[in-house]
Formats: C-alpha cells, sequence, structure tokens
C-alpha cells in the first residue's frame, strides 16, 4: 500500500531524488526533481559544504537552489550552512532562505556548544550583508489556516508546515536562562554499540517513567526534547502522488498536533526522515499512530548521544500497526552494525531490513 521502490536504473528518469550528505551527527539532504527544482535542507556540521554539498552541486550541474531551509541553529544543522554563505559561488546560486532568525539574542560563552546562537548571529549576519532573500517568519500560529500553513517551491514541490508553532519559538526567548541552566551537555566519544534485543527493550520502553515527579508518563507517551529542537522546522514534502515526512529535531508532540489539526490522520508516507537523528525522546506511540510508512531514514554518524538509541527501533518495530516490513535507510554504515550485530539476526526476526543508502529516488 505504502511500500517505497528505490529505483537501481541510472537510467530511469529521476523524478525526486533525496541525497543525504555525510554531515557528522548533523543532517544535511539535497532534494532534486527532474524538473529542476533544487532544496537543500540544513549544511549539517563544519566541513560538509566543501566537503560533499559543494562537489555534489557541481557534479549534478545544480546553478540554482529553489530553497535553503535552515531547520534550527544546532551547530550540526548550521554550520555548513556558513560555510556556504562565505562562498561567493554558494550563495549567489541561493534562490531563497528560511530561517527563523532570534535577532538581538545574545550569549555567553559557557553556552553549550550543540545551540549556536553565535552562529545564528553570524548567519544572519551573512544573509543581510549579501543581500539574500530570506523569511524569518517559518511558523504557524492557533489562528493559522492550512493554506497559510502550504508553500510552493518551484513548479513541482509542496511543502506543508508541521512545526514549529509560534509557543515553541517565544518559548526559546522567554525561557532562554533557565534553558541555558537545564540544557544536557554534549556527550561525545561513547561507543554506540547496543546488543539489547528488541523484545527487551520494549519492555523497558513500556514502563520507562521519563520523569520521576510524573509517574505515569512512559516514554511510550514521549517526548521531552530541548527548547532548540522545539524550535525546529519540519514540513510534509509532496511530489506528484508522494509524499515525504522531513521532522529535523522537531518535539514530536508538536508534529502529532499539527497532523491533527491538519485531518492527516492515517497518512501515507514514502518515508519518515525520523526526528533528531532517531533520538528515542523525539518520537512516539501517537506518532506510529498517526502516520503510515515503511521507511524511516536515520542521519547521523552516531558519534554523539548515542543517536540513533535502540529504543527508536523498538517502539517502530514493536508498534502493532507497523508495515510488514520495515526498512531502515542510514547514511553512514557504522550504526547499522551498532545498532544490530550480525550474530543477533535481528533483521530476519522481526522483519526489518537496515541499509546503507545515502541516495534515494522515486
Amino acid at each position: 500500500m505504502y511500500n517505497v521502490h528505490i529505483k537501481k536504473d541510472k537510467e530511469e528518469k529521476m523524478g525526486i531524488q533525496f541525497k543525504f550528505f555525510e554531515a557528522g551527527c548533523g543532517d544535511s539532504i539535497l532534494v532534486s526533481t527532474s524538473n529542476g527544482t533544487n532544496i537543500l535542507i540544513d549544511g549539517g556540521e563544519e566541513g560538509t559544504y566543501s566537503d560533499f554539498i559543494e562537489p555534489s552541486l557541481y557534479n549534478k550541474e545544480i546553478d540554482k537552489l529553489d530553497l535553503v531551509v535552515l531547520t534550527h541553529i544546532d551547530d550540526d544543522h548550521i554550520s555548513g550552512l556558513i560555510e556556504m554563505l562565505e562562498s561567493r559561488d554558494g550563495r549567489e546560486m541561493i534562490n531563497e532562505i528560511w530561517f527563523n532568525s532570534y535577532q538581538g539574542m545574545k550569549i555567553s560563552n559557557n553556552l553549550t556548544n550543540d545551540v549556536s546562537f553565535r552562529e545564528g548571529d553570524l548567519f544572519e549576519d551573512l544573509i543581510n550583508e549579501y543581500n539574500i532573500t530570506h523569511r524569518k517568519n517559518i511558523f504557524f500560529t492557533q489562528e493559522s489556516t492550512q493554506k497559510d500553513r502550504e508553500f510552493y517551491i518551484g513548479s513541482d514541490i509542496k511543502l506543508t508546515l508541521l512545526s514549529p508553532s509560534k509557543k515553541e519559538l517565544d518559548k526559546l526567548h522567554v525561557n532562554w536562562d533557565k534553558f541555558r541552566d537545564n540544557e544536557p551537555k554534549d556527550v561525545s566519544g561513547k561507543s554506540p554499540f547496543d546488543s539489547r534485543n528488541i523484545d527487551a527493550i520494549d519492555a523497558e520502553f513500556q514502563d520507562k517513567v521519563l520523569q520521576k515527579n510524573d509517574k505515569n508518563r512512559t516514554l511510550l507517551s514521549a517526548t521531552t526534547t530541548s527548547t532548540a529542537n522545539g524550535s525546529s522546522i519540519a514540513f510534509l514534502l509532496e511530489y506528484e502522488n508522494k509524499k515525504f515526512l522531513f521532522l529535523g529535531d522537531a518535539d514530536i508532540k508538536v508534529i502529532n498536533q499539527s497532523l491533527i489539526d491538519l485531518g492527516m490522520i492515517g497518512l501515507e508516507v514514502n518515508f519518515v526522515k525520523l526526528s533528531h537523528h532517531g533520538s528515542k525522546k523525539n518520537i512516539n506511540k501517537e506518532f506510529l499512530d498517526i502516520v503510515k510508512t515503511d521507511t524511516f531514514v536515520i542521519l547521523t554518524d552516531g558519534a554523539k548521544h548515542e543517536h540513533p538509541h535502540k529504543e527508536t527501533f523498538s517502539l517502530i518495530l514493536k508498534h502493532e500497526k507497523r508495515a510488514e516490513n520495515i526498512k531502515f535507510i542510514f547514511n553512514y554504515p557504522q550504526p547499522i552494525d551498532y545498532k544490530f550485530p550480525r550474530e543477533k539476526n535481528e533483521e530476519f526476526l522481526y522483519a526489518f531490513e537496515a541499509v546503507y543508502e545515502p541516495k534515494l529516488e522515486f
């Protein structure tokens, strides 16, 4: 019903193509259609532009990006785009940028590196210095209609905004001091190897509470994402009769409510780009009840925060309404081996496939 078809014949018409760049622990995605529409979503960590984005644009002979989306200003999403704006050739191919700026917000040097307001200020300065067309109001309010949340890019792509809400952006302003004190620090260099059994994780997932003072909230009813991630731009991308969910690092509660408000319960999509690199705190059962797909995209090299969490895979694989066969798409091969040791034979036991596939075509 909603099986993904990954084309292998290079001579076959492209339709729509998604290139998932090696962006470290971050996101960077190039969307291209055979009609010549091109969208770049995020720029990954420092070096992503020079090492991967720029050569890919050159090889594909792309000289125009209809839209560049900075979902939010975490370092692993913004740094590559700063490189792009600092390159004359890079910035001159940009038609428009989406970027929810926080003008005037300055921070001290003791802020966690995960949230890069200094880089956000620099990004905004570069946009203004080079007079790049941009929108700084990519959010919705309670008064926004469905039409207000729809955007048409090029001649063939429609985006429907799912996150952020104005409330989430305001929260970043009002609660910044509290956020700075409480946001967990970066945890890097930890081995992401996880040999736990899917069934055992599922049992733990059902019981574990998120907060000691809230005994009724298990991980099934998550999430508790950071304030910065709550500001992330997320959307449904439609091309012809195909649909794709790009969740950035968004709060899944906001996504769920948007889908409900837009009458999209039972939405069938060709794939979901999972929020926050497969974090267990950015997915829940309600989302899996609302959205139908057999393909999930996970973007990370697995070097930080132990992403992707095996709890995320367990939640998907043990969901009672899951597709018969699940496919997990990775842009790095390492997390596959770390999370699914071959001797466990989990792919066979739980009817899924985990593959390194940095490019998809439909």
